[in-house]
């Protein structure tokens, strides 16, 4: 099984990526297509579910092929934001900024913005739809943050 795609170092400004985002979206897609071919394959027989099946093939869209940056210079790219998102786990212990946290240690946040500037969450369950801590459906909430950063200027 491929590596994450995941960064290496960082120094100087200067941010070292592993080259295997490609392998690593090729793995997630053929996750999501097994994961709703057992699904169609156990409803199928009792028509258990009253909902009309995912289709069997292609579930996943079609799109260009995808590659990892080897490196980014940050300041050089006038990166002023980063969206962190890993794991299947939340540990929001390294972000030591109380006021963006509820009382039980959850972000607050609107569809993934907070009120911190340059501070965004991502794959959070329901952050905006069910789908949401899915791969099959962040790309919408990373849309709209994205153009939240775009639109301030960030």
């Amino acid at each position: 099984m491929p590596r994450r795609y995941r960064g290496r170092d960082a120094n100087d400004g200067r941010l070292h990526f592993d080259d295997d985002l490609e392998a690593n979206l090729r793995a997630a897609d053929r996750s999501l297509e097994t994961f709703v071919a057992t699904i169609n394959a156990h409803f199928a027989p009792t028509g258990g579910l009253d909902v009309e099946p995912a289709p069997d093939k292609p579930c996943v869209p079609a799109r260009t092929m995808a590659h990892s940056p080897a490196l980014l210079d940050a300041r050089a790219e006038r990166v002023g934001s980063v969206i962190w998102a890993t794991g299947y786990s939340f540990d929001f212990g390294w972000i030591e900024l109380p006021e963006v946290f509820d009382v039980a240690g959850a972000p607050i946040h609107s569809r993934g913005i907070t009120d911190m500037p340059g501070l965004y969450f991502l794959g959070l369950p329901w952050l905006h739809k069910r789908k949401s801590s899915f791969l099959a459906g962040v790309g919408e909430d990373a849309a709209h943050i994205a153009a939240a950063i775009a639109d301030e200027g960030g």
